[in-house]
């Protein structure tokens, strides 16, 4: 039709160069994919790297950017600044690397190749180039070996941030999710909004296979959880309402980082009266929580992904750089289990 519309509305965007006079010009080096979209890429041409590159070279040669168009996501950008319009006003020059905080669905994106794929970080290091239009926001990671961990935690939007302040003052915390990686990054951020104190409870149901190292992996764990559980995802319900009902007390909160529903009701049954529970994945089903909270009369506060909060990105550079190297070592850990499957 001609008409202009949201960058994250359109179909496609344009990105041609030359940039305009309030855009800048970013070389891009790596490319966080969002979880779901990759999970969604990896169920429809398995782990094939190529084809998996193929995919993704595919949707930003049709769109001219990252936007799956069957999850409705993109992922997170970093590279180094070659431009910057005249009349842009933000602080940055010419060499600055940045990570781009704003989603790949909005930015103008080119990519000439993917070289590789971390497919357990959901990290691709890539050729190409994007254009920053003015108002889009980014940091600048202080730390080159944070880089990767800040990808992996600025995926999270202010899901992080959002669940350290709801965090604040609880004793008893649930953490339940299909993504190891995640579910740590989340117990890390719930022991630093207490200082520690308090104790973590996870229960862990992976989308990896690992049954022949559970006993190594709960070891791992435990220097993280005060209490783990690792079990099938189809075992959720079963030995979830046995490791609630064997507890005195319920949870001050709960924290679902799960991109896949189904275990709203021993969510909701985990949480005391008055308790707090957050899903923090755009992917979650929590209107089951809430009908089932309903049903059940029970009076507990429900809150979903959310958008922007004041003071998110600061504080997720400053965290991500603080617990880099825990996750760069977990992920290192993660690799090892995939060769050994």
């Amino acid at each position: 039709s001609g008409e202009a519309t949201l960058p994250i509305k359109a179909w496609k965007l344009n990105n041609q160069l030359p940039i305009s006079d309030d855009e800048i010009l970013v070389r891009v080096e790596k490319v966080h994919i969002e979880r779901n979209s990759l999970k969604q890429i990896k169920s429809s041409v398995g782990n094939d790297e190529n084809k998996i590159k193929e995919q993704i070279m595919g949707i930003v040669r049709d769109r001219g950017k990252l936007h799956n168009p069957f999850t409705t996501t993109g992922g997170t950008i970093y590279g180094v600044v070659e431009k910057v319009g005249k009349k842009c006003d933000k602080d940055v020059k010419a060499g600055d690397t940045v990570l781009v905080t704003t989603s790949a669905t909005m930015i103008p994106l080119f990519l000439k190749s993917i070289q590789s794929i971390d497919l357990v970080y959901g990290i691709m290091e890539v050729e190409g180039y994007c254009v920053l239009f003015n108002r889009y926001n980014f940091v600048k990671p202080q730390i080159k070996e944070a880089v990767e961990p800040m990808l992996l935690g600025f995926e999270e939007s202010p899901a992080l941030f959002h669940a350290c302040e709801l965090a604040k003052g609880k004793e008893k915390i649930l953490i339940t999710g299909n993504n190891l990686l995640v579910a740590l990054l989340y117990a890390l951020a719930a022991k630093k909004a207490n200082d520690n104190h308090c104790t973590i409870t996870g229960v862990l149901y992976p989308d990896i296979d690992v049954r022949s190292e559970q006993k190594e992996l709960r070891r791992y764990f435990e220097r993280f959880f005060d209490e783990i559980h690792i079990i099938e995802k189809e075992d959720v319900l079963k030995y979830g309402n046995l490791i609630i009902n064997e507890r005195e007390e319920r949870f001050d909160f709960c924290i679902n980082c799960s991109d896949s529903s189904g275990n709203e009701i021993l969510e909701v049954l985990a949480v005391k009266e008055r308790g707090c529970l957050l899903y923090t994945n755009v992917m979650s089903t929590f209107q089951s929580a809430l009908f089932f909270s309903e049903g059940i009369c029970k009076d507990i506060r429900i809150v979903g992904p959310i958008g922007y909060i004041d003071g998110y990105e600061s504080f997720t550079a400053a965290f991500m750089e603080e617990v880099g190297s825990v996750i760069t070592n977990f992920v290192e850990y993660l690799r090892s289990l995939e060769k050994r499957g």
